[in-house]
């Protein structure tokens, strides 16, 4: 099945387990983990965004859309879906955080398989 779909980046929140450092700009293997999730994702979907609530800056440099949670202040990772819904421009949405280096290169193939079932 060909589906048109959108992708969500969830890189919004505070990284409290990580000291405060922002997670999805930490490297692993020489790439910020963001990097590595767009790298799989981009090519599977139509539309990538990512929504973020700092450092905004240096996430619009990986080149897509980037949003805020609505409301702002880190309400957690249903806030940046909520906040994603309003831009999302295809049927059918990926949501993927920030820190999920190997997803597989067919996963968004997986779930249409899966949900067409």
């Amino acid at each position: 099945m060909k589906a048109s779909i959108s992708a969500v980046i969830l890189a919004g929140g505070q990284s409290r387990r990580f000291d405060y450092d922002d997670k999805g700009l930490l490297e692993w293997q020489g790439t910020a983990l963001i990097q590595h999730v767009i790298s799989r994702l981009a090519p599977q979907t139509d539309q990538m965004l990512i929504n973020c609530n700092q450092h905004i800056a240096r996430y619009q440099d990986f080149g897509y859309p980037v949003y805020s949670d609505t409301p702002g202040g880190f309400q957690g990772p249903l806030a940046g879906i909520y906040a994603a819904l309003p831009l999302v421009q295809h049927d059918y949405l990926m949501i993927c955080p920030c820190d999920t280096p190997l997803l597989p290169e067919n996963l968004v193939e997986q779930l249409l398989t899966a949900l067409i079932d």
